[in-house]
This record gives structure tokens, C-alpha cells and sequence, in this order.
């Protein structure tokens, strides 16, 4: 799925609610049309990070902050139990980036992946490893372990990878001695026409497959200029 999350304006720049439901509009989409594996982009449920790369306003950082907590998915929770019903009818896998808020620790999240089965089940969540850069405001850094698995599933052995680390030969090497046979690849997408930066995204991606000996779907989040907040 290359698409993209929806923002407000501020003070509350996100609607996890149109999302949700962009999500699942798109699922069926894709369902309908007979695809049987569906991978959306990096945090696609609330939105990516973007504006943090330029955070010079400390009070406007805070808010932003508070509201990306208080509209990310908790696991499980209301919206993974909506998606999971969404797979289900769709009868595919679903692969989703979430800002994921962690229901024991009050305050922390995770950049992770979520996989649902096609009979509308969790089969695990990936949480990254090495947030990237200014991800590192937000995210507290995922374990390994078996927050970094590979699915039995009917289409193959799955698994999945987050932007930056497509970049650690570590993370890609367990992927590969799992015998990962699909990797999703979940990239957040770049500004305006970074073409070197998109470039990038594409030749990682090809990277691992070619050398993991394996095939790999490359979800990148799409948001139009009209729908950019002002």
C-alpha cells in the first residue's frame, strides 16, 4: 500500500479515526482485487515523525507529543481488534506500522510492525530495534529476541524490517537463518522529490533480497501536497 496517513492542523495534527478508516478501505481494496499479502508503510496508524526533524519550539514539541501518544495503538486494543476483522474478511495477511503505546509502561512507544493473520488473528509484533535519528525523541528502542520472527503463514515465511534497518546486517542476517522467504519492508516515504533518499529505500530493499536469497514487498507512505498540514 503506497499511501499515506491523514494529519490536521494544529495543535492536534493527527486523526487516528480517518486513518483507521483509510486503513481499512484500502484493505479492502486490496482484499477485493485478490492480494492475499497486504503491507502498509512505517507507522502508518497514527503517521510517521516528520515533523520532528526541525524541533527548535520546545512548548510545540510537547504537544506534539502528547497527541501522538494519546492516537497511537495499543496491542491489543479497539484498533487492532477492527483490523483483525478487517483481514479476516478480506482473507489476507495484513502487515501494519504502528506508533505502538505500551499498555504496561505509561509514556512509551515503540516504531513497530503489526502481523495479522488471515483468519484475523496477532501473530506477533515487531518493535525497531534502532530507532533512526529523530525517531529517538518518541520511540524507545525495540529487543530482539522474539520481537524479530518469521511467520509460518500459506504465502510463505514472513517477516519484516523498518526503514534503517535494512542498514544492519545483524537484524537482516536473523531474518535470513529463520529462513525468511517474503520480508516486508516499511519505509515512511521522503519530502518533495528527495530522489537520492527514495532511491535508497529501493536499492536496501533490493540489497536484502539479493542477498538473503528472498523476495521482498516495499510499502512507502504517499501524502499528497494538498493534504500536507499547513
Amino acid at each position: 500500500v503506497q499511501a499515506g496517513s491523514v494529519f490536521k492542523d494544529k495543535p492536534v495534527y493527527f486523526d487516528s479515526e480517518a486513518t483507521l478508516s483509510k486503513a481499512l478501505d484500502l484493505i479492502a481494496e486490496a482484499g477485493g482485487n485478490g492480494a492475499k499479502l497486504i503491507v502498509f508503510p512505517e507507522t502508518f496508524l497514527p503517521g510517521f515523525t516528520y515533523w520532528s526533524r526541525d524541533l527548535k519550539k520546545g512548548r510545540e514539541f510537547a504537544l506534539i507529543w502528547r497527541e501522538y501518544l494519546s492516537h497511537s495503538v495499543e496491542v491489543p486494543g479497539e484498533e487492532t481488534e477492527v483490523l483483525c476483522k478487517a483481514a479476516k474478511e478480506a482473507d489476507a495477511y495484513v502487515v501494519m506500522g504502528i506508533n505502538e503505546r505500551d499498555k504496561r509502561y505509561e509514556g512509551r512507544m515503540y516504531n513497530a510492525i503489526l502481523f495479522l493473520s488471515r483468519r484475523g488473528e496477532i501473530m506477533g509484533v515487531h518493535r525497531k530495534v534502532n530507532p533512526t535519528t529523530q525517531e529517538l525523541f518518541f520511540h524507545t528502542r525495540g529487543d530482539g529476541g522474539d520481537n524479530l520472527r518469521v511467520f509460518e503463514t500459506d504465502v510463505g515465511k514472513i517477516g519484516g524490517l523498518i526503514c534503517g534497518e535494512h542498514y544492519q546486517p545483524t537484524l537482516k542476517q536473523n531474518l535470513i537463518i529463520q529462513g525468511a522467504q517474503v520480508n516486508c519492508s516499511l519505509w515512511p516515504g521522503h519530502k518533495g522529490t528527495a530522489v537520492p533518499l527514495l532511491a535508497i529505500a529501493q536499492i536496501m530493499t533490493q540489497a536484502l533480497c539479493i542477498s538473503g536469497g528472498l523476495w521482498a514487498v516495499l510499502a512507502s507512505a504517499y501524502i499528497p501536497r494538498s493534504q500536507v498540514p499547513k
